[in-house]
């Protein structure tokens, strides 16, 4: 065993330990988790996942978690071991210097944001990373095609990132060793695509939260992939450092450069450009993505080079070592500030012994029931539940149906907490409001509690 790479990935493995358990989740991450939890069944699980825009393998993993725990730190747990998986695979089998190894690992997207926050991104980046390693040491085929149908089946952008490699797998094994040896490759990958064809098949009244489409944004995303910076500050995450047009003028230097010096290995330029192609298309019809997407371009540069064996030169080893100092930088933040207070206002309404929680807005709130681990009573929508059901129903406020459940517990006895998420208050009438929490690192998620004693 390399002895360095041991100590890299122990000191790796105990720092993002220390940085998870110092970690509150906030939305993004609890949303899966509460849906696997509240799954009866696997045909249960993927009625409730059908409004989600993202294939199914991650829900089907926490699921398999909950049933075992569903308490939330068993997220963080999955997610440390697969963050230190993916380490380990950096350090151990890329074909790289142990130095540019390190850096890697220990820059920002593989040390804080897919190993701290709690998403199937991490799951995604180990996956590339085997086919990286399955590639470059020309494995079986079919064995790689199994990795490349279950990374389609991670996330949106994964899938995404999956085609290029999916496309040099079967020209490579049409070309080595002729059609019949790629039949069961092209039909694990053909099986693939046709299941994330149907699993995005949104329900009609589906309704995601969409932003004009912005192509300064979308190249700017070269820059926040490539160059992250994070800074010293309360709100570093997803904050730009740099004015966008500038983020976007060095997203494209940066690219451009590395495609010119890809230019002379064929398996690597191709892997780059396609990957870097199809993400930033998708990136622009989504319009809301973020550096935890954005991050998978510098995933797709780490994969080229793996699969074309090339060496990584001088000025992307210096990129590198900007990645690190983020990554220790974003560390640290998550060491000095809470990310969310929505754990601190569960424990809080925990506290209260309140039979009913109330609600508002179901999108802000949510995080906060599902550190509670029981429905709270969303006010828009009016319906209970521990995680957002993105349809049309959710518009609808209906003070009526908030008073009819008011009542019901006032008559039955029961005590009534109320959260209100993001500047929002439950005004005049019988609340009382016995605390705020917030903010922190994500700033909407600040909250008020209420009381109806």
């Amino acid at each position: 065993m390399n002895r360095a790479a041991a100590i890299a990935l122990l000191f790796f493995a105990v720092l993002t330990a220390v940085t998870l358990s110092r970690h509150e989740m906030w939305r993004d991450e609890l949303q899966a988790w509460s849906i696997a939890a509240a799954a009866t069944s696997l045909p249960d699980l993927f009625e409730r996942a059908a409004w989600e825009p993202d294939p199914n393998l991650w829900f089907v993993t926490l699921f398999a978690v909950t049933r075992i725990s569903t308490s939330p730190v068993a997220l963080q747990i999955l997610s440390w071991v697969i963050s230190c998986a993916a380490a380990a695979a950096i350090l151990f089998l890329a074909p790289f210097p142990a130095p540019q190894r390190s850096l890697i690992v220990f820059g920002y997207f593989l040390l804080y944001e897919y190993a701290a926050i709690s998403r199937p991104y991490s799951l995604a980046v180990l996956l590339v990373f085997l086919i990286a390693h399955a590639l470059s040491t020309r494995a079986r085929p079919l064995g790689t095609a199994i990795l490349v149908f279950l990374l389609m089946q991670t996330s949106m952008f994964s899938f995404l990132l999956a085609l290029p490699l999916a496309a040099l797998l079967l020209y490579e094994t049409v070309r080595a060793s002729g059609i019949r040896r790629a039949v069961g490759p092209a039909l694990l990958v053909v099986l693939g695509v046709g299941l994330v064809a149907l699993e995005l098949r949104m329900p009609p009244d589906f309704q995601f939260p969409r932003y004009e489409r912005d192509a300064i944004r979308t190249v700017a995303a070269l820059g926040e992939g490539l160059l992250p910076v994070a800074m010293p500050r309360l709100h570093f995450w997803n904050s730009d450092a740099i004015p966008r047009p500038w983020e976007a003028l060095a997203g494209v230097v940066i690219a451009g450069s590395i495609l010119v010096y890809l230019r002379r290995s064929h398996r690597a330029i191709f892997i780059f450009a396609a990957s870097m192609a199809l993400l930033l298309a998708g990136f622009y019809d989504v319009t809301s993505t973020s550096w935890r997407h954005h991050g998978l371009l510098l995933i797709s540069l780490i994969a080229a080079l793996w699969i074309g064996r090339v060496r990584i030169p001088v000025a992307l080893t210096a990129l590198l070592a900007v990645h690190c100092l983020s990554g220790l930088i974003a560390v640290r933040n998550e060491m000095l500030y809470e990310f969310s207070a929505a754990q601190r206002t569960a424990a809080f309404v925990k506290s209260l012994g309140a039979g009913l929680v109330v609600g508002y807005p179901d999108h802000i709130v949510s995080p906060v029931a599902g550190y509670l681990g029981r429905p709270m009573f969303y006010v828009n929508g009016a319906r209970f539940g521990t995680y957002v059901i993105w349809d049309r129903q959710r518009d609808v406020v209906d003070p009526a149906a908030l008073a009819a459940r008011l009542e019901d517990a006032r008559s039955r006895g029961i005590r009534v907490a109320a959260v209100a998420g993001s500047g929002r208050e439950f005004r005049g009438g019988p609340f009382r409001l016995v605390a705020r929490f917030g903010p922190g690192v994500v700033g909407d998620e600040s909250y008020a509690v209420y009381v109806i004693p």
